[in-house]
């Protein structure tokens, strides 16, 4: 059965009546103008001229992200734990040391990988080395012998089972004492 109040038909209606919506081209311009008065804060150029402007990265992976982050560290207009994995990363990379040094000196920089960047190898060398042992693992695993108790010793008799030298024998008050 079909309700009275369709859910999609209302969906529909309401998107149907954002489109259809007249934006007031005032509105369009002053936020346009708000958007590159902010870029060209961050850029560090007064120009009303629309120049292009590499975003921060999200995620600093890569020395060329460290790279990338060096004038607004510079600035001092990174977050502060942005600004700290920046100096932690300098202190360990020298390529990007050697950046933030040059950086420092006005000289522009070019993005210098790491060698286990260039390469890609490492990474892909401990995957492969992971591999391998769960490899050998599992094929150890499953090519162990299996040791199986005889039922007959090698000439062909039957095996006779021990029979046990100690007996419990349990005594009054829930003790027990053991018996040859």
């Amino acid at each position: 059965m079909k309700s009275k109040h369709d859910p999609d038909a209302a969906l529909d209606q309401t998107l149907a009546g954002i489109r259809d919506e007249a934006i007031d081209p005032s509105v369009t311009e002053k936020a346009g103008a708000r958007v590159w008065a902010r870029l060209s804060l961050e850029k560090g150029s007064s120009s009303s001229s629309p120049a292009p402007v590499s975003a921060p990265p999200e995620r600093i992976r890569t020395c060329a992200d460290v790279q990338s982050l060096l004038p607004a560290y510079l600035k001092g207009t990174l977050s502060p734990a942005r600004a700290l994995l920046v100096q932690d990363h300098t202190r360990e990379c020298v390529p990007c040391r050697r950046a933030l040094l040059e950086a420092r000196s006005g000289v522009t920089a070019r993005v210098r990988p790491t060698a286990v960047e260039a390469t890609g190898r490492p990474r892909v060398l401990r995957w492969a080395i992971a591999a391998s042992i769960l490899v050998t693992v599992v094929i150890g695993w499953s090519a162990r012998p299996f040791r199986i108790r005889p039922r007959s010793t090698p000439s062909g008799e039957p095996l006779q089972t021990p029979t046990p030298r100690l007996a419990v024998v349990p005594r009054r008050g829930g003790s027990c004492r053991c018996r040859r």
